[in-house]
């Protein structure tokens, strides 16, 4: 019975740059070898860019399901350090297709089955990862010195808003710019919470580092603290936990390389952010014991800072996070908002004029959402006829188009195409979602006529709830008898006095 056969190649680019390896030549040499031997090629599987000394690879795994399954009895790879780039995890994987009945060949070294074989098999696997090790120190020492230069060394992602000009230098691209300076406006300017960021963003078409429409509050927290957009980037930040494994952890910070770059934004801007950032993180750190239903609700509108809970017996306290005001009374502004949602629950109309409200502010979102949809099927039309273009010059005698050079664009062109109609389904949703139904009228309704029933009997989780639910944000300003004031913000009518989107509450103060 012929032997079914698996060639398998691995390349990644330290490979490329010490040996000049690749995929194409291992796999000819992998062809070559079972055709010698009268075997039949099962397939042909490779990993691009993977790293020999992690088992996580699709390729492999691909391999080590087909040998378990019984699909194949030989497996050919051109080298050891092809199949892993250390010899204990070359052992396991040998020992592993063993046991499932399939023999590990090597183009490079006709090693026998006997303890001569294996013993030859470790000492090379062991030289190899040996001569991994000294290859990385001198790489890293040359990235070192580049980074000392002043020079951006590639290898890890760019941060978003850049890109390498190929050069050692850093260049700004302006349309994700002009999001890094919107994330950073609504942040230290306008107080919004990183939540409400990520949803302006997705809902005005702002495309994430890997081109997605939707934005995580974990992505928006990370530009936010990147100090690259002040003017800095850093090299040699992570080392390795082990030399064993891929995991990373912080260097020291006087072991990182400071590189200056194009900034995006002013660094006191920047350095505004992070005072935010470690006063919410000082919140979370010290959340109160007592209940405060307006928590995460409340920011100062002259510092920025977020209002935490402070208790002194007796008396619950609002406290200014950047320590410039009196405190405020916690009883005294629940109450007084609370009578302002009351009254809002209360008037179905002047709930649902909130809504329209809303939905008036994203209106003009919708609209870039539109363009941005118009654009994107234009560019798809035009693939679409591109691609008519090619298929006529490949069935032109005269034009002579070979079938691999006319195979190669068309994939290039149907992948295009491909994605342009999956953006632009993502764009009619997002465009669908972003527009109020009836539907979501009698949602509106039905939650007012339910709260109605009970309002004076909820307790504090059920108005934290409604809260939550109508958005609400109160912005604590002062008035020029020192009196505080606290603007309501929600989903509140315009017009409606008392209620409206720039309510004021007097509060009580210490």
């Amino acid at each position: 019975m012929t032997k079914r056969a698996v060639a398998y190649a691995r390349v990644s680019t330290e490979d490329q740059a010490e040996h000049g390896y690749s995929l194409p030549s291992q796999l000819e040499a992998c062809r070559e070898y079972i055709a010698e031997r009268g075997w039949q090629i099962a397939a042909e599987v490779s990993d691009d860019g993977v790293s020999g000394a992690s088992l996580d690879r699709p390729g492999l795994d691909r391999i080590r399901g087909m040998a378990e399954a019984g699909e194949i009895d030989a497996l050919v790879v051109y080298d050891l350090d092809r199949l892993s780039r250390k010899a204990v995890y070359q052992m396991l994987l040998e020992d592993e297709f063993g046991k499932a009945g399939v023999k590990v060949r090597y183009v490079l070294g006709d090693y026998s089955d006997d303890d001569e074989g294996r013993l030859q098999k470790q000492i090379r696997a062991a030289i190899s990862e040996f001569e991994r090790a000294k290859f990385r120190e001198r790489t890293e020492r040359g990235k070192r010195s580049k980074a000392r230069k002043g020079l951006v060394v590639g290898g890890g992602r760019i941060a978003y808003g850049y890109r390498h000009d190929g050069e050692g230098h850093l260049v700004i691209v302006e349309e994700e710019a002009h999001a890094v300076r919107l994330i950073f406006n609504w942040f230290v300017s306008d107080l919004l919470s990183i939540r409400e960021i990520a949803r302006r963003l997705s809902a005005n078409g702002f495309r994430t580092y890997k081109g997605n429409l939707h934005w995580a509050k974990s992505t928006v927290s990370r530009i936010l603290a990147n100090e690259t957009y002040a003017g800095t980037a850093y090299y040699n930040r992570l080392g390795r936990a082990s030399p064993y494994g891929p995991q990373k952890v912080r260097r020291p910070r006087e072991q990182w390389i400071a590189i200056p770059v194009p900034p995006i934004i002013d660094r006191s801007v920047w350095q505004q952010a992070q005072r935010r950032l470690e006063h919410n993180r000082k919140l979370l750190r010290g959340r109160p014991w007592h209940q405060y239903l307006l928590r995460g609700m409340l920011v100062c509108g002259e510092c920025g800072y977020a209002y935490g809970g402070n208790y002194s017996r007796p008396t619950r306290w609002y406290r200014d996070g950047g320590r410039k005001h009196p405190d405020l009374r916690a009883d005294v502004v629940e109450g007084k908002v609370w009578k302002s949602v009351r009254e809002v629950l209360l008037n179905p109309a002047t709930l649902w004029q909130g809504y329209k409200a809303r939905d008036a502010e994203e209106a003009e979102a919708r609209r870039s959402v539109a363009e941005r949809l118009e654009m994107v099927l234009k560019a798809k039309h035009k693939a679409e006829r591109k691609l008519e273009t090619l298929t006529d010059a490949y069935v032109d005698p005269d034009i002579g188009m070979r079938k691999a050079e006319y195979s190669r664009r068309r994939h290039s062109i149907e992948k295009e195409i491909a994605g342009r109609e999956r953006e632009a389904a993502d764009l009619r949703a997002r465009i669908e979602t972003g527009t109020i139904t009836d539907a979501q009228i009698q949602a509106v309704e039905e939650f007012s006529a339910e709260v109605r029933k009970g309002i004076d009997l909820l307790g504090f989780a059920e108005k934290r709830n409604v809260l939550k639910m109508l958005g609400v944000r109160g912005r604590v300003r002062y008035g020029p008898d020192g009196e505080a004031l606290i603007d309501l913000d929600g989903l509140f009518p315009d017009a409606e006095p008392g209620v409206s989107s720039n309510t004021s509450a007097h509060c009580g103060r210490r």
